[in-house]
């Protein structure tokens, strides 16, 4: 697994920065205008140029119940401005639906074009890698039973085979993959156990295209919601998967 960051103590800053200086605003519209000016292309990006006044909606829609006057509701807030805006695009669109357990099994390619997409344009994670070959594709396995096998390309090398990853699979485990609802998984290390993480999963339904790319019918894109210290639902890792034959 990549590195870690420790980020919830700063994402909970980054929602309060400005609570007390807008007195004409209520806390979601301090919280709002605090996370974007805080991490707009680093792990909040607005895949149409929404307005504010759209993010707003779609952030009141699911505070239903949640008393806003609390100031502990900021962090609720800041969560559902962090799962409904991710980088590279919000999985909430006609063509996504959450993937089920039977769709996510098997191999999959994450391919050299749809790298840029790994991380927000501005995320701090890009510098994870410094003075290495950057990653060029990178193939995931997951297996039947559990079993999971990551391989990556960086530089000039070749993407993993199908081949290379059948045999990855037949090794030890190293890393493990369990279901729990529809839409995520948790990641698990058989080798540190206290490392984890959990993803949210999607399949496409139908072509959309993004940025450039084209998002196929049956491909998966997948979100990096929790790890340690992150606690907020923020998506800090994005992959874009096509299935291996």
């Amino acid at each position: 697994m990549l590195c870690r960051f420790v980020i919830a103590i700063s994402l909970f800053w980054a929602a309060s920065l400005s609570y007390a200086q807008e007195r004409n605003a209520d806390a979601v519209d301090k919280v709002i205008a605090s996370l974007f000016a805080k991490q707009s292309g680093k792990f909040l990006c607005l895949s149409q140029n929404e307005s504010h006044a759209t993010i707003r909606t779609t952030v009141m829609n699911s505070l239903k119940g949640v008393d806003l006057k609390d100031k502990a509701s900021q962090d609720t807030i800041s969560k559902v401005i962090y799962t409904k805006f991710p980088c590279p695009f919000s999985p909430d669109r006609p063509e996504l639906r959450p993937a089920r357990i039977e769709d996510i099994k098997g191999m999959w390619l994450f391919p050299v074009a749809s790298q840029r997409y790994r991380y927000g344009p501005q995320s701090p994670l890009w510098e994870s890698r410094a003075g290495l070959p950057p990653i060029r594709c990178e193939a995931i396995v997951y297996g039947a039973n559990g079993r999971m096998a990551i391989d990556q390309a960086v530089g000039s090398a070749a993407c993993p085979t199908s081949e290379k990853m059948r045999k990855l699979e037949a090794q030890p485990k190293g890393e493990s993959w369990s279901f729990i609802r529809d839409g995520r998984i948790r990641v698990d290390r058989t080798d540190a156990p206290n490392d984890f993480e959990e993803w949210d999963l999607f399949v496409v339904e139908k072509n959309f295209d993004f940025a450039g790319t084209t998002f196929r019918k049956g491909d998966m894109v997948e979100y990096r919601r929790r790890e340690k210290g992150n606690e907020f639902n923020v998506a800090t890792m994005f992959r874009h998967l096509q299935k291996m034959p």
